[in-house]
């Protein structure tokens, strides 16, 4: 995946600033059979007609009419800020044709206003997911191609058969990958543009006409219960960007939390905004095909949040501002929720999760504690090893960066113990940001000849699989000692900075003897505690069984229960709002007679 180097501004299709007036039909009878009552079903947190009465709305100088028989499907429309146009029972059966439909509210609405409509949109109550830039797009399209009709359809490519003579054959010539093969267009029915012209003629769709590709996320049309799934999904799902640092000063620890939680939250949108300074941030995430936009600073990264309109934002990025964070809530309606923020910021987010801390009384929008932990899906999925305190194993792991050189400290101290410890095996594992390896592998080689073995691991695909062959772990005083406690596995903690130092879970745990600040640790204080621990094996079992009362591998789920939860709760109060300030039921006159086109642009701009 590439890194995008600022926030995109690039590639954006740009949308003519002067529209030409158009009617937006919306046709929504109420006999629909496959779902019943498919129109005025509840698709989230509104009935399906609503989603496209509410999008169309946002599209300049358009009139929004609902083409409907029904009764019921006509009070929502204009509760929802639509006008009516009431369809006669021939035009409403199964067998009757859109075009007919489309072709019999336009020209009533020119009856009853007088007014001449030069284009005509039709948009399906079944694609809830279009979006109002679309339909911007699809009559741009048509006035700057200067077609007669355009309409939206998605890449349907894919190896087809038909039959022939009551066998199948393949509708291919050649099998290649789907990507390879030649385009094959499908209508999606969202949104067709058609000149007054054409539609005077009776048709919707004829003479020149121009295709446009409908983004994936918005492709859906609900025929199905399973096109309902999918729409609901995607409709309560966030559009989401996480931004993140990750550097030789605060480790890599953040960059994997953020990928844990894109994991687990399986949304279609997601983007990771990651600091200029954390470029080693940039290149793990990267690694796994995510979105990765580099931004400068606050400003940078508020520009990107109002140019692309996320919904909910997570911040990984330590301390915040007040300031900061409600600024990124006027930016764009959002949700906030910032991890490990001890800054003023945290409680002005909607959530704060602080899962190395250990606060009795946190305030109502924050949650502390190991129960936040965030595990990756390796030790999810990796038990303590039964095997355990079988061998004599010590894993020294200082995360991404490093900066102190404890791993180097650890090396030099394990030498002097390594004669006392019968067939000591030494595990050594480098961040991606620790470039000490040639010098270790020095060092390394004078403990081997002292008898013990001896590994350097610079790249780790699978930690936990080297964490479970270790009776004691020596490591940092960070997120590290949640995934070794989730193992079972004793440590030895050092902090790299004050901020660590203020991490509660290892001391308290029982599960790890912590010797505090990295510049009040020398080599004969490490070997005395290595070499007690190694060769003490009643005060291990101790400290493994303290280590594993603690349910850590439901962490994560909590954590993003903890964030859905938020997010909607902010959805609510955000579709409240809006109710209240007249978003909804403004206009309550079905009656088109003796208002003028324009006049009616007037009133919906």
């Amino acid at each position: 995946m590439d890194i995008v180097e600022r926030p995109e501004q690039d590639g954006a299709v740009p949308l003519r600033l002067t529209m030409p007036p158009s009617l937006i039909v919306i046709p929504a009878r109420g006999g629909s059979k496959g779902i019943p009552r498919k129109n005025l079903r509840m698709l989230v947190d509104k009935p399906l007609v609503a989603h496209v009465i509410e999008t169309s709305k946002q599209v300049p100088r358009a009139w929004v009419v609902v083409s409907t028989e029904d009764e019921e499907i006509a009070e929502v429309a204009l509760e929802y800020g639509a006008h009516v146009v009431r369809r006669p029972m021939e035009l409403a059966e199964d067998t009757t044709t859109l075009d007919s439909v489309i072709a019999h509210t336009w020209a009533e609405v020119e009856r009853l206003t007088g007014s001449t409509i030069p284009v005509i949109v039709t948009v399906q109550p079944t694609s809830p997911l279009v979006s109002a830039t679309t339909i911007i797009r699809a009559i741009s399209k048509l006035e700057e191609e200067n077609l007669d009709a355009c309409l939206t359809v998605t890449d349907a490519r894919h190896l087809y058969w038909v039959e022939e003579k009551g066998c199948p054959v393949p509708a291919y010539t050649e099998r290649r990958n789907r990507q390879w093969l030649p385009p094959f267009w499908r209508e999606t029915g969202a949104v067709v543009v058609t000149r007054r012209a054409l539609m005077a003629a009776g048709q919707r769709i004829g003479g020149k006409t121009g295709l446009l590709v409908l983004p994936e996320d918005e492709a859906v049309d609900i025929d199905t219960w399973a096109d309902w799934t999918v729409a609901e999904a995607r409709l309560s799902s966030p559009k989401v960007v996480i931004r993140v640092t990750g550097n030789q000063m605060t480790g890599l620890g953040h960059a994997y939390r953020a990928l844990t939680l894109a994991s687990r939250l399986s949304v279609p949108q997601l983007t990771m905004a990651v600091n200029r300074d954390s470029k080693l941030a940039a290149e793990v995430i990267a690694r796994q095909n995510y979105r990765v936009v580099m931004v400068d600073d606050d400003e940078a990264f508020l520009h990107l949040v109002g140019e692309e309109g996320y919904d909910l934002i997570i911040n990984d990025i330590l301390d915040t501002s007040r300031e900061y964070v409600e600024t990124l809530k006027k930016t764009h309606p959002c949700a906030v929720v910032n991890f490990e923020d001890l800054g003023s910021g945290a409680a002005a987010a909607d959530l704060t999760v602080n899962a190395l801390y250990e606060y009795s009384t946190p305030v109502s929008n924050q949650r502390y504690g190991w129960q936040y932990a965030c595990l990756r899906e390796e030790f999810l999925l990796s038990r303590p090893d039964p095997q355990w305190g079988t061998t004599n194993t010590l894993l020294v792991t200082f995360g991404g960066t490093d900066p102190n050189d404890l791993t180097g400290l650890t090396i030099q101290t394990v030498m002097k113990v390594a004669a006392r410890v019968p067939d000591l095996e030494l595990l050594v594992v480098l961040g991606p940001g620790n470039l000490r390896g040639s010098t270790y592998q020095m060092q390394l080689d004078r403990v081997r000849s002292r008898g013990a073995r001896v590994e350097l691991h610079a790249t780790v695909q699978c930690m936990s699989k080297l964490m479970r062959r270790a009776l004691l772990a020596v490591t940092s005083n960070g997120r590290t000692v949640f995934e070794l406690a989730s193992l079972g596995v004793p440590m030895v903690t050092v902090s790299q900075n004050q901020r660590e130092a203020t991490h509660t879970f290892a001391r308290l745990s029982g599960g790890a003897v912590d010797l505090g600040l990295a510049t009040g640790v020398d080599q004969g204080r490490l070997a005395s505690v290595l070499e007690e621990l190694i060769l003490n094996r009643a005060k291990l079992v101790e400290m493994r069984d303290r280590l594993l009362r603690y349910d850590l591998r439901s962490g994560t789920t909590r954590v993003i229960n903890e964030i859905l939860a938020s997010y909607h709760a902010w959805r609510a109060r955000k579709d409240d709002s809006v109710r209240a300030n007249g978003g909804m039921g403004t206009w309550q006159n079905s009656r088109l007679a003796g208002v003028s086109f324009e006049q009616g642009i007037g009133r919906l701009s």
